[in-house]
């Protein structure tokens, strides 16, 4: 099919009668109260009036005179750019092909001739059976269309987006004469239209555009048919559903979804059980699992859907996929397993031997691991940070009320965030390696006591926070003040001394 003859001929066709009637109808919506000093305007009937105190802005609004009901408008910025955009459709059919034309309705007030502005642009066309198409008309950032108005479509672009256009308001058409001299002539609308009430017409007559419909309705597959797009193929039974027809019979008492379908389709096993345990599986991610576990492994692989695959990997570096699937302690427990592998070897374990690799206790010995794990690696923070506050202590400061210090230790880390209700443990990692500095401050009167926990980074205080990640108060901010000035300069002062009070608060 030649597009861009077809688009000419689509451009050449005469608007329905009543067409602008019909826009007219959808730009009644799109009007206002423009409210000036104790006065309305009503933009759809023109209607003057006074404003009483019920008429504030930014309220939904009745009109005394056409009783429409509007927003009232005020003469601030936020009124000033305010756009009404509503698409809407009409049908056509040229060819023996029936298009869908859209159009986006846009309308905005116009604060100095004081009436609405209106515009209307047709920005795509779906030609049933062939695809949807965008027009210059339409730009997209960052996934959001935009449409400029007073624009020429001279060239009409494929769009494979999700956007049902079939939904959106439509200009009155009759069924009858839409699909006569068709390929949708004799399609099953109205039975798939009985089974399938959440569809409308126009969606089911996209659906019967393409050949396979009626086909697949006929051969018994509902469900498949509100897919027919997808089976466009032509030939062999095999080639057009990429099985053998002797799984007919199956598909057809099951009455299988697309998505079942293709997650048969995979497993080429006749069996509903093993496609609903495998149904939220992304097709990719299935055939990815199939070529490395046997599918019948239910209790290991229906837990891998969400699972990424470096975790797999690093799994399947020490043990083989036969042997994972024959381990029963993997059952529900596939994360547990993945966790409790990096601790036996963060231990120094013989990642070999199959006694430490399939153990017959895996969730008491994950628990025991991890701990040792948490000491181990707590160890190792502590002494980091406890460098740290050797190496900040110079910039420890204090005035007549307040003492700010560098945190002591992993413990003291811990003890602050349970204190403040907040995650500054979470901090001890980059704490330790140098990435970040945290202090904490305190009132001289008690340094035992949580007040305030700072994060100091590149020259700059960027968080001060109270329990439960309050704002700090003025006068904390000006010590704070101080003290990052102080923690700037780089010439010779003379510094408190680190002490064991501080090293225990």
């Amino acid at each position: 099919m030649d597009i861009e003859l077809f688009m000419k001929k689509v451009d050449k066709k005469p608007y329905p009668k009543h067409w602008k009637k019909f826009v007219d109808k959808h730009y009644i919506e799109q009007n206002i109260f423009f409210k000036f000093g104790n006065k309305c305007l009503c933009t759809c009937c023109e209607h003057e009036f006074k404003a009483g105190k019920g008429f504030n802005i930014g309220e939904l609004k009745e009109c005394p005179s056409c009783h429409n009901k509007f927003v009232v408008f005020g003469n601030s910025i936020y009124y000033r750019y305010k756009t009404f955009r509503k698409d809407i459709i009409m049908c056509q059919k040229i060819d023996g092909k029936v298009v869908i034309r859209v159009f986006e309705i846009a309308s905005y007030f116009d604060y100095e001739i004081k009436k609405m502005v209106r515009d209307e642009q047709e920005y795509a066309r779906e030609i049933l059976g062939v695809g949807s198409f965008h027009g210059d008309s339409i730009y997209f950032y960052l996934g959001y269309g935009r449409v400029y108005h007073n624009c020429d479509n001279t060239y009409w672009r494929s769009y494979d987006g999700v956007r049902d256009y079939a939904v959106l308001p439509c200009y009155p058409y009759n069924k009858q004469n839409l699909k006569n001299n068709t390929i949708m002539k004799y399609a099953p609308i109205e039975e798939f239209l009985r089974e399938n009430p959440y569809c409308n017409y126009l969606q089911a007559l996209k659906l019967a555009a393409y050949p396979s419909f009626e086909s697949l309705w006929k051969m018994g597959l509902k469900n498949l048919s509100q897919y027919s797009y997808k089976f466009k193929k032509t030939g062999t039974f095999k080639k057009r559903f990429g099985v053998s027809k002797n799984h007919l019979p199956f598909i057809v008492k099951n009455d299988l979804t697309y998505d079942q379908f293709n997650t048969f389709k995979i497993l080429q096993k006749e069996d509903m059980n093993l496609i609903k345990t495998y149904k939220n599986f992304t097709i990719p991610r299935l055939r990815k699992l199939k070529k490395i576990f046997n599918l019948e492994h239910i209790d290991l692989v229906s837990q891998l859907n969400l699972v990424n695959d470096e975790k797999i990997e690093y799994i399947l570096n020490f043990v083989n996929a036969k042997e994972l699937g024959k381990y029963r302690q993997i059952k529900d427990n596939f994360l547990i397993y993945y966790d409790y592998l990096t601790f036996i070897e963060k231990l120094g374990f013989d990642m070999k031997n199959k006694k430490y690799l399939f153990p017959k206790n895996l969730k008491s010995l994950h628990d025991k691991y991890a701990q040792e794990v948490s000491i181990k690696e707590n160890i190792i923070i502590s002494t980091s940070i406890s460098q740290r506050f050797l190496d900040l202590s110079p910039y420890i400061y204090e005035n007549e009320k307040y003492i700010i210090y560098p945190a002591p230790t992993f413990y003291s880390l811990e003890e602050e965030s349970s204190n403040m209700g907040h995650c500054v443990r979470s901090y001890a990692e980059r704490y330790a390696k140098g990435t970040t500095e945290i202090f904490f401050m305190r009132e001289k009167s008690d340094t035992t006591k949580s007040l305030v926990t700072v994060e100091f980074n590149n020259k700059h205080i960027i968080q001060k926070r109270q329990k439960g990640n309050d704002n700090t108060t003025i006068e904390q901010n000006e010590f704070l003040s101080e003290w990052e000035n102080f923690r700037n300069k780089k010439r010779k002062i003379k510094l408190l001394e680190p002490t064991r009070d501080l090293l225990v608060a």
